[in-house]
């Protein structure tokens, strides 16, 4: 509901929440599934209002940073740092959003186009968690909310099939935890996701979104800060 709604968020809940319940690497590759899913479900329903000219120049960054990002969880870092800096991306999105993004001025360019791009790719190919970086870009870059979204869902959605190549010839795209553990929380996914994703598109003219978001940064920044203090080893 809520990346349907304001074009962005599915992963910063999934990212808060499931690695609470969830081995880290079975967390990445659902989420990685469900956040291209629900891009794909929302994009075909606002297709027509796609502007080519906004995001060929973020499209090219986000694929190229996301091999660095996925790279970097695959083997380059170790698991307790890979949460330590998780949680500090999130209490860091968490202060963004709540207080820096509705004051950020900037204007569109392809050299904003390209640091956006850059900074969702790695965060993406990091954490799944691409949101605000090209969201508050695409927002400064459009007028219109459907422009805004359809945008941003085509590059999440090319984003996550990168994520899935470039796990799949590193040898990261089924987790430990198995195949079938994978593929049972996708489909589960997939159907509240679909759902949720209908109902919030549906919401995107009309939804008052100040307490949600509130509650919504709230669990990041709570989430963030136990993953900080379980990377250090004082948390189990």
């Amino acid at each position: 509901m809520l990346q349907g709604a304001t074009g962005f968020g599915m992963a910063l809940v999934c990212m808060a929440l499931m690695p609470l319940v969830m081995p880290l690497d079975a967390v990445q590759v659902v989420v990685m599934w469900l956040g291209t899913f629900s891009a794909f479900m929302i994009f075909w329903q606002l297709k027509k209002h796609l502007d080519w000219k906004l995001v060929w120049i973020p499209l090219i960054a986000v694929t190229v940073m996301r091999y660095v990002g996925v790279w970097l969880v695959s083997g380059g870092l170790e698991l307790a740092l890979i949460k330590a800096l998780l949680g500090a991306v999130l209490i860091l999105l968490a202060i963004y959003l709540a207080f820096v993004n509705k004051r950020l001025s900037f204007k569109p360019s392809p050299f904003t186009g390209l640091v956006a791009g850059v900074l969702s790719g790695l965060t993406g190919g990091m954490f799944n968690i691409s949101g605000p970086p090209m969201a508050a870009y695409m927002f400064k870059a459009t007028d219109d909310k459907m422009k805004y979204s359809a945008c941003l869902q085509l590059l999440f959605f090319v984003g996550g099939l990168s994520n899935a190549v470039f796990r799949w010839l590193q040898g990261t795209l089924v987790p430990k935890s198995g195949m079938g553990t994978m593929l049972a929380c996708i489909a589960a996914g997939l159907v509240a996701g679909y759902i949720g994703s209908r109902v919030g598109v549906g919401f995107l003219k009309r939804l008052d979104q100040k307490p949600l978001s509130i509650a919504v940064y709230s669990v990041m920044a709570a989430s963030g800060a136990i993953y900080i203090l379980q990377g250090l080893g004082v948390l189990a």
